[in-house]
């Protein structure tokens, strides 16, 4: 196929990503004055592990997730998985759930004492413990907590239970705890459809990225939002290693001859087109209790392979290491 002197191709590829866990601790706090915090050590390098925790507490209580303050990153809070491997977002934000769970049964045992059995179920939503049905006979937070003389209800939830003290000292901050995809009974990976079009300069040889479309199957997708910028983004780094991210060293001398950002080559806006992303978003029973699996190295798997498929069907031209310049499609076969 052309369009005028662009040869034009394309292609696609297959994905797969294991989904790794790791041993993770959350506390989750409802203070006096109702403010609700999160805490963990995890880190959040932009992949949105505030926004995830902010989004399970606030779920479990029925409040805006903006009212729900996380603190990260401090090793005096409870252990977490490293930022890495696609492995954070499903073993911490599990753990906030149910430290989240924890607190609000408790805060519903306080009011039942307080309202009386004549009350019958009681459920939270809104910020307030209520009969179900009846939230202006409940109790706000901060009334429920002034009323049980408390200054805070808080719970931690910690899914190192079982693992010897002297063992969990010594390995944590290592991969030697983290649970592999096919450590229960099922294998657990996600999987992606990457389709990639691209133009050719028959003459020059230069590369033009015209289409790209991904579809995940991650599981349950956490933050649809956040979510999809996170694929943007890796299939933008996935267009940087096919077509241009490339360290160029001085074999003489054994230095880099592209050390600075002048001479190493990244994507900028002109090279990226249009990125869609499709998620399956059906829940994994055997991955966490909220049923996700991780997203992030799984916006580039498939992403590279599918741009390659594009060009040598552009080009007839097969080309096996990475990045595919212009110099490798002008050079003979």
């Amino acid at each position: 196929m052309r369009d005028g002197h662009e040869l034009i191709g394309w292609g696609m590829a297959g994905g797969v990503f294991p989904t790794y866990s790791h041993p993770s601790a959350a506390t989750v706090r409802v203070h006096a004055d109702a403010a609700i915090e999160v805490l963990s050590a995890a880190t959040d390098l932009g992949t949105g592990t505030y926004t995830l925790l902010a989004q399970a507490a606030a779920d479990v209580f029925d409040v805006p997730a903006d009212t729900v303050t996380v603190r990260l990153g401090d090793s005096s809070y409870p252990d977490a998985a490293v930022s890495g491997g696609s492995t954070l977002a499903g073993s911490v934000t599990p753990v906030a759930h149910r430290a989240a769970a924890a607190v609000r049964d408790e805060l519903i045992r306080l009011a039942s004492a307080l309202i009386g059995p004549d009350a019958g179920e009681l459920q939270v939503s809104a910020g307030r413990v209520h009969p179900t049905g009846r939230p202006e006979q409940g109790l706000s937070f901060a009334e429920l907590l002034g009323a049980a003389g408390r200054t805070v209800v808080e719970a931690t939830h910690d899914d190192f239970a079982g693992i010897p003290a002297q063992e969990r000292h010594d390995k944590y901050g290592t991969l030697a705890l983290t649970k592999l995809p096919d450590a229960g009974t099922h294998s657990v990976h996600s999987w992606s459809a990457v389709f990639a079009e691209v133009a050719v300069d028959e003459e020059l040889g230069t590369i033009r990225l015209r289409r790209l479309l991904g579809a995940f199957d991650c599981g349950r997708v956490l933050n649809p939002t956040t979510a999809r910028s996170q694929m943007i983004g890796g299939m933008i780094m996935a267009t940087g290693a096919a077509l241009l991210e490339a360290v160029v060293v001085d074999a003489r001398l054994g230095r880099l001859a592209n050390p600075n950002l002048a001479e190493y080559m990244l994507p900028v806006n002109a090279d990226i087109p249009d990125i869609e992303v499709l998620f399956v978003n059906e829940p994994d029973p055997y991955s966490n209790p909220l049923g996700s699996r991780g997203i992030g190295e799984m916006s580039m798997t498939g992403t590279i392979a599918a741009i390659a498929n594009a060009v040598y069907h552009a080009t007839g031209k097969r080309v096996r290491d990475l990045p595919i310049l212009m110099e490798k499609l002008l050079s003979p076969l």
